[in-house]
């Protein structure tokens, strides 16, 4: 059996390792901290109530919530921002922007629209290509051309790809 971590945030003084899975109408989990010499069984039966995500949580230290329930913390490298297309302009859209995020640091909020990826247009891109221009190595930086239609501004800023921990609390 494989044990994981999934990219979960690992707190410091922690190593967690983890296995979960299920079918349609039931989910396990079973992980441990290899430092703190402890672990955690969870079993479910309910449709809206995913056991690797209460594991991970508890093993975490992370308070129960009901976001904790159906999605995991994780640490991931990047800005921190979601892609979309709006529905009126067709532009390429932030819909979601994460905690303590380089994006949420820069002051960005759902519904920015990007113009530009550094110096390529996004106007014959999809979301996903988008994402990829945008991806790269911790501590390289990116530079997007932003509009904000509510304030009719357009600028130019540079963010700077960090790690950083999607949150469940």
């Amino acid at each position: 059996m494989p044990w994981v971590d999934q990219n979960v945030f690992n707190p410091p003084g922690s190593d967690l390792l983890g296995h979960g899975g299920g079918t349609l109408a039931s989910t396990a989990f079973i992980g441990f901290d290899r430092l703190q010499h402890r672990g955690v069984v969870v079993l479910t039966n309910q449709r809206y109530c995913h056991a690797p995500c209460v594991g991970w949580t508890l093993l975490q230290g992370l308070p129960l919530t009901k976001e904790s329930f159906t999605q995991m913390a994780l640490e991931i490298a990047g800005i921190g921002a979601a892609l979309g297309v709006d529905k009126e302009t067709k532009m390429l859209q932030i819909t979601k922007v994460f905690p303590q995020s380089p994006a949420f640091k820069a002051g960005f909020a759902a519904g920015l629209l990007i113009q530009k990826i550094n110096d390529q247009s996004t106007s014959d891109k999809t979301p996903d290509a988008c994402a990829r221009l945008i991806r790269g190595p911790v501590g390289s930086k990116v530079r997007l051309q932003i509009i904000n239609s509510t304030r009719n501004e357009t600028n130019t800023v540079e963010l700077t790809r960090q790690k950083f921990v999607t949150s469940n609390g």
